[in-house]
């Protein structure tokens, strides 16, 4: 189990760090002021943080740490293609918005994604007991 929220940590900074990447050289292609983008940058990389953060809350219960590494995988593999496809492979004049969007739907993921944990643990203690008792 140990090794599970091992490499679900270990995707979650994975990721982090290719967005932090993306995201300093979608700003500053000419690798000018990076200060400027710090503000941005915590704002792409917050829900990376958040995933981290569910991926150690989800304890030895495997089960939670399935819907977390699922969740996680969604969130940050979706986040990254959407930020790529914005300002990459579709380049377009309204593709800054992405920088503000993305973290938000990645917000919404996150929570989501927690929700689906605490279902599990829910079902876990309260459900499932009861009806191999019955």
């Amino acid at each position: 189990m140990q090794s599970t929220r091992q490499w679900l940590a270990g995707f979650a900074v994975v990721t982090c760090v290719a967005s932090v990447i993306i995201t300093a050289n979608i700003l500053f292609p000419a690798s000018s002021d990076i200060a400027l983008a710090m503000p941005t940058i915590g704002w792409a990389i917050a829900p990376y943080f958040i995933l981290i953060g569910i991926s150690f809350f989800t304890g030895k219960r495997i089960e939670s740490a399935c819907v977390a590494l699922i969740g996680s995988l969604f969130v940050s593999v979706i986040g990254i293609y959407w930020l790529v496809d914005a300002f990459y492979i579709h380049p377009d004049p309204q593709a800054g918005l992405a920088m503000l969007v993305i973290p938000l739907l990645q917000w919404i993921g996150c929570g989501l994604t927690a929700a689906a944990c605490l279902a599990m643990v829910f079902l876990k203690w309260l459900v499932w007991p009861q009806r191999r008792t019955a």
